[in-house]
């Protein structure tokens, strides 16, 4: 405790206000940077880049995606490293716990990096905890996320009363329903019944067919005639079956978040989404060097395809007339009747600085 960390606590100490009398925003942020030798502002960023939404109705909106955190720290993967080590070794008792931990989350997300982001928020939990902040977000993504290993066994570990304590009933429902998105019907069984739900619930529950949970889908994407390589790609959800009405409100709200055409701080701006934002993305994978990509066990529903750009192709948002699309891929559906989709080659064509006059040029 100095007085430089006294003057970054932004509201005094109230036990009814979470997250009172602790350093927060920018300042505990330059304050922390100092300190583990981590870089702080846009100067010193991880690489920003442009990132393609192909929504819904067949358009492509562009958005830009920063190279740093909500408090403004750059989101490299040095500083994810320096973050952790200096967590374990404070035991995870410091008043910039949470910046720490959003700053790990929000690296993550910015890499569409989606079981990372859920193993931050458990950490964060089991360790901190901060439950205000961290509860909701993992169990919204525990409801959208891809159900593979990985994703499950952190389920597991959300629903492992030597963890956490689920005393009610909705609680107790909540992770069955969480298990049976899963295609886990055993678990989701054993919460249903601790949830005292009716025999004829439990009857369907046994009977029916389980949520299709297993899929495959593949493409490629191209810019100008070549593969992109290298690059992020995210399944976005649309519509998803098997989620609790509420979390259906929430999910209607994704393309806001991640378009964002309304200011949020000084350094999200409109169309410069905070990484939060990509909280939603179920899935991802980087292209190879063919520019191919794949997600497996995405769950029944509908999604839309993200992606980010590289670095060198700097786009004006949220429309920008020198980027268009062949076989711009629209939301796909996956269910039994469609296990596996192939959205073919999405050609992608810059003009750079030529974007006006190649009409022109073409009516010549």
């Amino acid at each position: 405790i100095n007085p430089q960390t006294i003057m970054a606590v932004q509201s005094p100490y109230n036990p009814s206000m979470p997250g009172s009398g602790i350093p927060a925003g920018y300042e505990a942020a330059r304050i922390i940077a100092s300190q583990l030798n981590m870089k702080f502002g846009n100067r010193y960023s991880y690489p920003a880049c442009s990132m393609l939404l192909f929504l819904p109705n067949g358009r492509m909106v562009n958005v830009r995606k920063e190279g740093y955190t909500i408090n403004g720290l750059s989101a490299t993967r040095d500083s994810i490293t320096k973050s952790k080590r200096y967590l374990q070794h404070a035991e995870y008792r410091s008043a910039f716990s949470w910046i720490l931990t959003a700053h790990i989350f929000d690296s993550y997300a910015l890499r569409f990096e989606t079981t990372d982001c859920m193993s931050t928020l458990l950490n964060d939990l089991k360790k901190a905890p901060h439950p205000e902040v961290s509860e909701q977000p993992l169990i919204t993504q525990l409801f959208i996320c891809a159900a593979n290993i990985q994703n499950h066994n952190i389920l597991m570990q959300f629903s492992n009363p030597s963890n956490f304590a689920m005393n009610d009933r909705f609680s107790k429902k909540l992770i069955g329903d969480m298990y049976r998105r899963f295609g886990d019907v055993k678990n989701a069984l054993y919460w249903y019944g601790k949830a005292d739900m009716p025999d004829s619930f439990l009857k369907r529950i046994r009977t029916e067919k389980p949520l299709f949970h297993q899929s495959i889908v593949s493409g490629k994407i191209l810019m100008n005639g070549k593969p992109l390589n290298g690059v992020a790609v995210g399944a976005l959800p649309w519509r998803l079956n098997g989620l609790p009405p509420y979390q259906e409100l929430l999910l209607h709200n994704d393309i806001n978040e991640i378009a964002s055409p309304g200011y949020i701080s000084p350094i999200f701006i409109p169309f410069h989404p905070r990484p939060f934002a990509l909280r939603w993305i179920s899935d991802s994978c980087i292209t190879g060097s063919d520019g191919a990509f794949h997600f497996n066990d995405l769950t029944e529903g509908s999604y839309m395809l993200i992606c980010s750009l590289p670095a060198k192709f700097r786009l004006h948002p949220p429309l920008d007339a020198s980027l268009s699309c062949v076989n711009e891929p629209r939301q796909f559906l996956l269910n039994y009747a469609h296990p596996n989709i192939n959205l073919g080659s999405i050609d992608l064509i810059y003009y750079g600085n030529n974007a006006f006059s190649l009409p022109r040029l073409r009516n010549q």
